[in-house]
């Protein structure tokens, strides 16, 4: 069996057996194929039943180099606890790689501000291409600083949840609160445009509104290293 064929056994299990929310597969998958795309990188590459304690720390340490969060790497790191111990019970394999390894200690994330004039430069055309990536970053800083809405909540949002007639988005905070959030028209303008790059790659069937090149649902630190980017452009522009 290859990498994928075990994955789509995961996911039937973590569906029919164990039940989980969408959310929680959605989540699983997410960081499950990052470390399927770690491991065929390797030389030469592994199926995830060849897999070592070595490895995954191997693994952890790629995900610290890319500054990723001890609090999402060890998210990541009890998905594999899981996922191996599946396939431990399916006797795929006898050991169990991540038992030798220890959840890092977690370190705070400060939020990243911008300045007024940061967030004007979000509308200037100019400083995105003209394309699917260039659009969809775009739009991640409009919506986060154009609506207000969380991190999160901008994760969590779906292209139904978009209303370009009324001009909306509905967005579901904590408690699973919803609320609705007028948007303005330059706002109005970019998702339509997004939307339309979307559909021309296909990516229109996956439900969530922000997508990344590969069409997969976005994650924390995708949405970091945009405004990150955005910020080091601006800057360079500015200069």
């Amino acid at each position: 069996m290859d990498n994928q064929s075990f994955l789509a056994l995961f996911e039937a299990y973590l569906t029919s057996e164990r039940r989980a929310s969408p959310h929680t597969v959605v989540a699983y998958k997410t960081d499950l194929h990052q470390f399927v795309d770690y491991l065929s990188g390797l030389a030469p590459a592994k199926i995830v039943t060849e897999v070592t304690a070595q490895d995954l720390r191997g693994w952890m340490m790629a995900l610290a180099k890319i500054a990723l969060t001890h609090r999402s790497i060890n998210r990541k790191m009890a998905a594999l606890r899981i996922f191996y111990a599946f396939l431990q019970k399916r006797a795929f394999m006898m050991g169990h790689p991540t038992d030798a390894l220890k959840s890092l200690k977690g370190k705070k994330r400060l939020p990243i501000f911008f300045q007024e004039k940061e967030l004007l430069a979000c509308l200037d055309p100019y400083l995105f291409p003209v394309n699917f990536s260039g659009l969809r970053d775009q739009l991640i800083l409009e919506l986060l600083y154009g609506t207000g809405m969380r991190l999160a909540e901008l994760i969590a949002l779906c292209q139904t949840d978009i209303n370009l007639a009324d001009g909306t988005v509905k967005v579901v905070g904590k408690r699973d609160k919803a609320r609705i959030i007028p948007f303005p028209r330059p706002l109005k303008q970019s998702i339509a445009a997004y939307l339309l790059e979307k559909e021309k790659l296909g990516y229109h069937l996956t439900p969530p509104l922000i997508v990344t090149d590969a069409g997969r649902p976005c994650y924390p630190m995708f949405i970091y290293r945009v405004q990150e980017v955005f910020r080091i452009h601006y800057a360079c522009q500015s200069a």
